[in-house]
């Protein structure tokens, strides 16, 4: 009685006992360090899904480029088939051609239309000019001395009046060489892409890329009543022909 035990308060189990001198914040556990940089294996993984992507994304953008190029071909072609029609509805014929040669051809005087004065062709529209000498010492060819949709300004039965049958062409469509010094017009299309055979000429020598169109009224092959028109495209080194 009267004498008081010494009782201790013991510590918690598991807890451990922070020494003087010490931060209770560190721990001897070992600790884990994570690295950003890619495995082998990871970066072959990412490199092959590319290359099969590009697989499968260069053929349907070259599938559209050739679409679209074909596309504006086939628009073209009814353009100056639309005109032709209208030609020989209006003059009983249809434009005379070059026999010698269908890509060197004078289409576009005789669809546009000129006025012959003072020995010189201007088309109507005022967008060229060319002399008549010169067309008729060989410009086109031996078989081409004159345009005849032209007007000549006679007056009586032989008098002629030119008419224009083809409006709305666009620069890419117009294609222009110098001969003797006197630039020549044509009608063209989709630009000529030379490569390997068959595709290693130039359908109009020292003018690429000029790809004109082909025109044959004296003596069509396909159309034998009519006339054969048609262009050639080399696209994605393969031939194609809208005619």
């Amino acid at each position: 009685m009267g004498s008081h035990a010494n009782i201790s308060q013991p510590s918690a189990v598991g807890v451990p006992t922070v020494r003087p001198g010490t931060s209770a914040s560190r721990s001897d556990a070992p600790t884990l360090r994570r690295s950003n940089a890619f495995t082998l294996i990871e970066l072959l993984v990412v490199i092959s899904v590319i290359a099969i992507l590009a697989s499968l994304v260069f053929p349907v953008a070259g599938a559209v480029y050739a679409a679209k190029k074909k596309a504006r071909a086939r628009a073209e072609l009814a353009q100056i088939e639309t005109a032709i029609e209208r030609y020989k509805d209006k003059r009983g014929h249809y434009p005379p051609d070059n026999p010698n040669n269908v890509a060197f051809n004078q289409l576009y005087y005789e669809l546009l239309g000129t006025t012959l004065s003072n020995g010189i062709y201007t088309t109507l529209d005022g967008s060229a000019q060319i002399s008549q000498l010169l067309v008729q010492t060989g410009a086109f060819g031996p078989g081409v001395n004159g345009f005849v949709n032209s007007s000549t300004g006679t007056v009586g039965d032989e008098g002629s009046a030119a008419s224009s049958f083809i409006n709305g062409l666009k620069p890419g469509q117009i294609g222009q060489i110098n001969f003797k010094g006197t630039p020549m017009k044509f009608l063209v299309g989709v630009p000529w892409k030379q490569g390997p055979p068959p595709f290693n000429f130039d359908p109009m020598p020292g003018a690429a890329p000029l790809n004109p169109w082909r025109y044959n009224s004296s003596s069509p092959t396909k159309n034998p009543i009519s006339f054969d028109l048609w262009i050639e495209m080399n696209l994605g080194g393969k031939a194609f022909l809208v005619c």
